[in-house]
């Protein structure tokens, strides 16, 4: 699967979440609710060791390696092979 999504829109996605979690930040120190805090606190940072996660992890390098072979497909000539089929569970006798 590729997603095709220019990295401004990604980006301005990603800075709208990080602004409304500030404003949930914002309005629970308010509030003084301290339980929300560390919450809100703990899921941003879980958020961007995700982000950070992906960008220096196997995902990128995944996705690197599908376009690679897929460009030395199309180089070829040869078609590409049939996709497996897909995973269905098997069915118990009755």
């Amino acid at each position: 699967m590729t997603n095709d999504m220019p990295w401004q829109v990604k980006a301005a996605l990603g800075s709208f979440v990080y602004l409304l979690l500030g404003v949930a930040l914002a309005l629970s120190y308010w509030k003084g609710d301290t339980s929300s805090n560390s919450m809100i606190v703990g899921a941003i940072i879980g958020q961007f060791a995700t982000v950070v996660g992906y960008y220096f992890g196997s995902s990128e390098s995944s996705q690197k390696k599908d376009t690679t072979i897929a460009a030395a497909v199309a180089a070829s000539g040869e078609p590409a092979p049939p996709a497996p089929p897909a995973f269905t569970p098997a069915r118990r006798a009755p």
